[in-house]
C-alpha cells in the first residue's frame, strides 16, 4: 500500500502514514478524525510526543513483556512510542474512525487493530498490565460522576487492575478560576491551581481504587497525560509547551505537513 509520508517522532521511531493527511478545513465537522488533527496541529502532536515518552519513561522494564490495550488508536502516534520503549507479548489497539484503523492495520501489522466504540471496548472484561484512555475531552467530572461518558467504562478499566494506567484529562484547557468551584463540589475540597485538581484526583482514586498518580505530563496549555500505579505516589509534574518540542514530531523530507496531499 502507498505510503503518503513518514514522520519521525522524539527522533527515535518512524511512523508511515497509509493515508492522506488533510486540513481539517477541508474536511466537514462531522467527518473529522485524528487523521485530519494531526496535519493541521503538528505543533501540538509534537509536545504530546515528547510528553508520552516522558510519562512512559517512568514504566520501569521487567522480565516479561507486556500485554498494552488502547481504546483510542487515532493515527498511531501514541502507539509508536509505546511499540518503541516497551516489548510486546501483546498490543490491541481500538479506534471507531474507518481511515484511523487502516492507518493502524497498516502500521502496526503485529497489533490486533480493531474498528470499535471505546466504551464499548472498555466494557470487555480483558486484562492488560498498561490501559490507556486518550479521551478527546476528560476531567475528574467525567470519570467520576455517575451517569458522566466515561465514568462507567474508567472505573470498570481500573477494576481490573493493571499495573499501569494512562488517560487523558483537558481540565487544564481552562483557567482553574473557571471550573475550579465544579471541581471543589465534586472532590470535596477546595482547589485554587492545577496542581491541587490533579492531588485531589490522586487522593480519590487512591481511596476508591488503590492507585495514585505519578506522573502529570502537560501538553501546552490544553491537556495532560496521566499516569497512575498502584499503591501511594508522590505526583511528578512536567510541561511540555509548543515552544522547545518541535523536534516531537518531523515531518521527513517535506516543507510543510501538506505538501505530500
Amino acid at each position: 500500500m502507498k505510503i503518503y509520508a513518514t514522520a519521525t517522532i522524539c527522533g527515535k521511531w518512524k511512523l508511515p502514514f497509509y493515508i492522506p493527511l488533510v486540513d481539517e478545513d477541508q474536511t466537514s465537522k462531522h467527518e473529522r478524525s485524528y487523521m485530519h488533527y494531526v496535519s493541521q496541529h503538528s505543533d501540538l502532536v509534537a509536545a504530546k510526543c515528547n510528553a508520552t515518552q516522558w510519562l512512559l519513561d517512568s514504566i520501569l522494564p521487567i522480565d516479561r513483556k507486556r500485554v498494552v490495550r488502547e481504546y483510542f488508536g487515532g493515527a498511531g502516534i501514541m502507539s509508536i512510542i509505546i511499540r518503541g520503549m516497551l516489548e510486546m507479548e501483546s498490543h490491541y489497539i481500538g479506534e471507531r474512525d474507518k481511515q484511523c484503523v487502516i492507518q493502524l492495520e497498516k502500521a502496526f501489522p503485529e497489533a490486533i487493530c480493531e474498528e470499535a466504540d471505546a466504551l464499548e471496548s472498555m466494557d470487555i472484561n480483558h486484562y492488560a498490565d498498561i490501559e490507556i484512555l486518550d479521551f478527546p475531552s476528560s476531567s475528574i467530572i467525567h470519570t467520576k460522576r455517575s451517569g458522566q461518558k466515561w465514568t462507567e467504562g474508567f472505573q470498570k478499566v481500573l477494576s481490573r487492575k493493571p499495573n499501569a494506567f494512562i488517560w487523558t484529562d483537558t481540565s487544564v484547557t481552562y483557567p482553574i478560576s473557571i471550573h475550579g468551584p465544579k471541581y471543589e463540589k465534586e472532590i470535596g475540597s477546595p482547589i485554587t491551581t492545577q496542581s491541587e485538581y490533579l492531588m485531589r484526583y490522586s487522593e480519590w482514586l487512591y481511596n476508591t481504587h488503590g492507585y495514585s498518580i505519578c506522573r502529570a505530563a502537560y501538553r501546552a496549555r490544553n491537556a495532560v497525560y496521566l499516569l497512575a500505579r498502584p499503591g501511594k505516589h508522590v505526583l511528578e509534574e512536567k510541561h511540555f509547551p509548543i515552544i522547545g518540542n518541535e523536534n516531537g514530531f518531523v515531518m521527513d523530507n517535506v516543507k510543510s505537513i501538506l505538501d505530500f496531499v
